[in-house]
């Protein structure tokens, strides 16, 4: 498959996007792990920053992983045109990643009580969080239920011509699947931190809590890479042309300083 044909399918442009916001989620990752080996407290100014990273990316990847759920939907059941679907699917993208926008504003304006200590939160009740988290756990709930609705449907269809069904289309619907059944993890830990410290204590909490939270990025690639042939033979055709540039860098550097 040819690269711009690779490009065209808006499947392969959200895969990139939820690609790009596990990227996002590194930098508090780093953040948190330079502060923790340190031991430095920083400002609530910055903690909010920091914080608004994660946020942000649990909302965008919510959208994303619904984006792609929808796509997923409209192409195993043929609905409507491919011209169509594809622009249905660009306007969701589009959607996906502004609405990060207004939610860093109404975060940065009212925010949620954390420490002057790395990655520190209080875990209030549901109840006493602010507007603003209410709005963002209804709005990522309300998310991942209607992708799981969609995903199951696809399942149902799956299951139901299992004799007719490729492995191609079993490959598809497993590549978008298991993310998203991953990324619904996210807010579930989020939400469930506060029992987990009741249930097994504070160090086991923090174990499962960030290891929920932590390992998407992870998780994305290796299903990519196992269950997605194409973009497994661009990551070897990209690393082959790589390590051939830089040998032929070396060598050349090795000709200049030794002749």
């Amino acid at each position: 498959m040819k690269k711009r044909t690779l490009w065209a399918c808006w499947a392969y442009k959200l895969i990139v996007s939820i690609a790009v916001t596990d990227l996002i989620q590194l930098v508090p990752i780093g953040f948190s792990a330079f502060l923790t080996l340190t031991q430095i407290s920083v400002g609530m100014l910055i903690m909010k920053a920091v914080f608004l990273f994660i946020i942000n990316e649990m909302w965008i990847e919510s959208a994303l992983s619904l984006s792609l759920a929808i796509y997923r939907f409209l192409d195993m059941f043929g609905f409507l045109r491919q011209a169509v679907r594809n622009r249905i699917c660009k306007i969701l993208h589009n959607i996906s990643w502004f609405c990060g926008i207004p939610s860093s504003i109404c975060f940065l304006w009212t925010g949620v009580p954390v420490e002057h200590t790395p990655m520190g939160l209080y875990n209030n009740n549901f109840p006493n969080q602010t507007v603003y988290f209410v709005v963002w756990t209804s709005a990522i709930g309300t998310q991942m239920v209607v992708a799981f609705v969609l995903y199951g449907l696809i399942i149902a269809s799956v299951i139901a011509k299992r004799h007719k069904a490729t492995a191609t289309e079993y490959r598809a619907l497993l590549q978008a699947f298991l993310p998203f059944l991953w990324t619904a993890t996210k807010p579930s830990a989020f939400l469930t931190y506060g029992p987990m410290t009741d249930l097994f204590g504070e160090v086991p909490a923090n174990a499962i809590f960030h290891f929920f939270m932590r390992s998407s990025p992870l998780v994305h690639v290796a299903v990519y890479l196992i269950l997605n042939k194409t973009i497994a033979a661009e990551m070897v055709t990209f690393t082959w042309f790589a390590t051939l540039r830089r040998r032929r860098n070396n060598n050349r550097l090795f000709f200049i300083t030794h002749c």
